[in-house]
């Protein structure tokens, strides 16, 4: 893959940036923006009335909301974009498919969306001290080489994304409406570091780490879902894939 990709090449990545979205989440609350895994979802006025009001953390960093009624892999709806990327978090909570919902029995659902909804979170309760807190994490620990970022929507993308769905194409899109996207781009040398990172944290029962191992203990049974190969292990914790067969 030399031809395409260079040392300094930005690759993005899909689920990979949903487990960066878990380790963000571990320094805000090490940060004490968040209380704890156990902390209840009662304070960002975009979840009232909706089935993540008042939830556990846990709940979302497990994907095991019961949201399942409402979104699957992707969002449940004829009426616009299924892919939650399409749109704000403000849009999916006060216009889409969790306007008014019911939360069911907690089960694991891989969505998009939760992911989302998590880093969006983490923006919300940083308090103007999101872009520090990253780069604590990506430049002051992990020594990145190169820029790294989580995609962010705008006017822009929303309009391209529903150009097809004309009731959609006009929303101005705002910091507090929840536009970031769990979705990461990083070189490959850059991935390799955030990684030691990570496992330096575990290793060394940092704060961070101590963090890590509670979403591992907190996993939740995966039971009999259709998923792709790649992602299918018998638990998923802390948007991480765990207890792959084998290993």
């Amino acid at each position: 893959f030399g031809i395409i990709y260079k040392d300094y090449t930005q690759y993005t990545s899909a689920s990979v940036g949903k487990s960066l979205v878990s380790y963000v989440t571990g320094h805000a609350i090490c940060k004490g923006y968040i209380n704890g895994v156990d902390h209840r979802l009662n304070d960002w006025p975009l979840l009232e009335n909706t089935l993540f009001y008042d939830q556990k953390l846990i709940n979302l960093l497990n994907m095991a909301t019961g949201h399942h009624k409402y979104a699957d892999f992707n969002l449940k709806t004829n009426k616009y974009n299924k892919n939650s990327n399409s749109n704000t978090v403000e849009f999916h909570l006060k216009k889409g498919v969790f306007k008014n919902s019911k939360q069911a029995k907690s089960k694991y659902q891989y969505t998009n969306f939760l992911s989302n909804l998590l880093i969006n979170y983490v923006w919300f309760k940083s308090e103007g001290k999101f872009q520090d807190l990253l780069d604590e994490i990506f430049v002051d620990k992990a020594k990145i080489q190169h820029d790294v970022w989580f995609l962010k929507m705008n006017d822009r993308t929303i309009k391209m994304n529903n150009r097809n769905n004309s009731i959609l194409k006009e929303y101005e899109v705002k910091d507090e409406d929840g536009p970031l996207r769990y979705s990461f781009r990083a070189s490959r040398y850059d991935y390799l570091r955030i990684a030691k990172a990570i496992l330096d944290d575990w290793q060394n029962d940092t704060c961070v780490g101590k963090y890590l191992k509670r979403i591992y203990k907190k996993r939740v049974s995966k039971g009999k879902v259709d998923e792709p190969i790649f992602n299918r292990t018998f638990s998923y914790g802390g948007q991480f894939h765990l207890d792959y067969p084998g290993l």
